[in-house]
């Protein structure tokens, strides 16, 4: 089924990261036993041991927790995103992997809903929680962290696509992320792209709300190429994802796929 609008977001993704230092490549037209081949031999991938991170997009249909291929066969996007664990991909392991999904998740519109110019939240209770076994090791860490998971839409929902201008959450991540790369961490990005969608996008009276969920250990900052990492010392702390030489220690690998593409990108010495 044809997506009008994917091959803008294939070019704003591919100016955007290129822009980052990204090399970008393509593979079109996957069918759905191929994005689960493909994604298995990236993550195992030899070139990973020199790399600092890996950015994966999706561009296609989709129902809920499933990805169609061209095939009109479904992927489980848990089953996906877990060839990118620890256990199935051990070079990677430690190292920041963000995940950009732009596909429908239901067939349910959002309406929207008139919010008031400014709120005032607070938490009736604090919650807490308290460990009952002691870590088995400070080395030990869970398979599945490190990983940034974008979704273009909440479960059950439609996500909007414009065959001039893309797809709202691609064109909505690609903006943001040059606008605020030297300065903000990968979560902060996020939740700027979330509101964007939120507030300036509308077709035919409906909305859409992008989310993210996080499971990285350390912040993580997109390193421009020629930017000496001293220029973020003020907001970067002992725990941030964001390579001393940026330019010289890195295979970086993005990959982008897509119903109509599938994008890999490296960074070289």
């Amino acid at each position: 089924m044809e997506r009008k609008g994917t091959e803008i977001d294939e070019q704003n993704i591919r100016q955007r990261f290129s822009q980052l230092g990204y090399k970008v490549s393509t593979k079109e037209n996957l069918s759905a036993a191929d994005m689960l081949i493909t994604a298995n031999l990236f993550a195992k991938d030899d070139k990973h041991k020199f790399c600092d991170s890996c950015v994966v997009f999706v561009l296609t249909h989709g129902i809920y927790d499933h990805l169609l291929g061209v095939d009109d066969k479904l992927v489980n996007v848990h089953e996906f995103l877990k060839c990118f664990n620890a256990e199935n991909a051990p070079l990677l392991k430690g190292k920041p992997k963000l995940f950009f999904i732009q596909a429908c998740r239901g067939r349910e519109r959002d309406y929207g809903t008139i919010y008031p110019d400014s709120h005032n939240i607070g938490l009736s209770e604090q919650l807490t929680t308290e460990t009952l076994y002691s870590s088995l090791s400070p080395n030990v860490m869970p398979i599945e962290g490190d990983m940034i998971i974008a979704y273009s839409t909440p479960p059950n929902y439609v996500s909007w696509r414009s065959g001039n201008r893309g797809s709202w959450f691609i064109e909505s991540v690609c903006n943001i992320i040059g606008e605020y790369a030297k300065t903000e961490e990968i979560c902060s990005i996020l939740t700027r792209v979330n509101q964007r969608v939120a507030k300036e996008y509308s077709a035919h009276g409906f909305k859409q709300i992008p989310r993210f969920e996080s499971s990285l250990t350390k912040k993580f900052y997109f390193v421009l190429p020629g930017t000496d990492t001293d220029d973020k010392k003020p907001s970067l702390h002992l725990d941030t994802h964001c390579p001393e030489k940026p330019n010289s220690v890195l295979d970086v690998l993005l990959r982008l796929i897509n119903i109509n593409g599938f994008i890999r990108v490296t960074k070289k010495n």
